[in-house]
């Protein structure tokens, strides 16, 4: 008696159809469309947060650097257009767009000279083109006692630049949000949320 043919189980898969593979696409790029701008601005925020998070570490530095030293120490802008080879100071600018640095000084309000004695470079902070960084004085030194040698309250805006590169100081906006720095007279600083619509250039409205 001849034997029945095996039948083996069919591996074969129903691929996507066209009409699928529309749908998904178009799934897909809305997803997409809606994700986009949110991710943008989480970056920008981001950014601006870094930045604040780098001036508010740096002038923590300095302060405790003059507390053990003894010493004054200062903390002054570079050029908006310096590289970051660069050391020096813009005394009379409160443009810290192009960085900054810290330094051991003879002299409150004195810019950084390299190869005087007195004077050594503690750090140079970067900039960010996409981000302003803007104070209401230009060079700030803080005393043995960890104090602004000027015994005066300071602030330090940090905001969004809605054009990489320009000139002048970003926006504080409901999606990016600016941050503002304050030094109060003992030298102690805070971050906290500059006012949606908040000048982003101290001094300014």
């Amino acid at each position: 008696m001849p034997s029945k043919p095996r039948r083996f189980p069919s591996t074969s898969q129903a691929g996507f159809t066209l009409m699928e593979l529309v749908i998904t696409t178009v799934i897909l790029a809305i997803l997409t469309a809606w994700a986009m701008p949110n991710f943008r601005d989480f970056m920008r925020r981001n950014n601006v947060t870094s930045q604040a998070n780098n001036v508010l570490a740096d002038l923590q530095n300095a302060r405790t650097e003059a507390i053990n030293q003894r010493k004054l120490v200062s903390i002054c802008p570079k050029s908006s257009t310096s590289t970051d080879a660069d050391t020096t100071c813009v005394v009379g600018s409160t443009n810290y767009d192009g960085g900054w640095l810290a330094y051991t000084t003879i002299g409150a309000g004195t810019a950084y000279a390299a190869g005087t004695s007195g004077y050594d470079l503690l750090h140079a902070g970067a900039g960010s083109p996409s981000v302003s960084i803007r104070s209401d004085q230009g060079v700030f030194t803080f005393n043995s006692r960890g104090e602004l040698s000027d015994q005066l309250q300071h602030v330090i805006n940090v905001c969004f630049k809605s054009t990489s590169g320009q000139a002048g100081a970003g926006s504080s906006t409901a999606t990016v949000q600016g941050k503002t720095i304050i030094i109060s007279p003992t030298g102690r600083a805070i971050v906290q949320d500059l006012a949606v619509g908040g000048a982003c250039a101290p001094g300014t409205t």
